[in-house]
């Protein structure tokens, strides 16, 4: 779980306003839920990549080779909506027809 203000925090860093957020998970076809479960999945991933390079001197070239070979098979995992804007790491796109 995790805390509200980390999730408070983080949802006023891109909707400043409450009416901001609604459009934005009206928009985005995500719920609050959905924002909540992004939100703890970043902080637990920013906390195993501290984790891991903790000490590792070439971290950047690291961290840049897992990126290639992750991004191609997120792409394949992610649906979005056409009206989403930036659709190109998208590998499904709903309502483009």
């Amino acid at each position: 779980m995790i805390p509200a203000l980390a999730t408070a925090a983080a949802i006023a860093a891109v909707a400043p306003t409450p009416a901001v957020y609604l459009r934005f998970l009206r928009e985005s076809g995500q719920t609050h839920g959905d924002v909540r479960s992004r939100i703890a999945l970043e902080l637990l991933s920013a906390k195993v990549r501290a984790q891991v390079t903790a000490g590792a001197e070439d971290v950047p070239a690291v961290f840049d080779a897992f990126v290639r070979g992750f991004r191609p098979k997120r792409r394949a995992r992610t649906v979005c909506r056409a009206s989403w804007g930036n659709v190109s790491d998208c590998g499904v796109i709903e309502g483009s027809r």
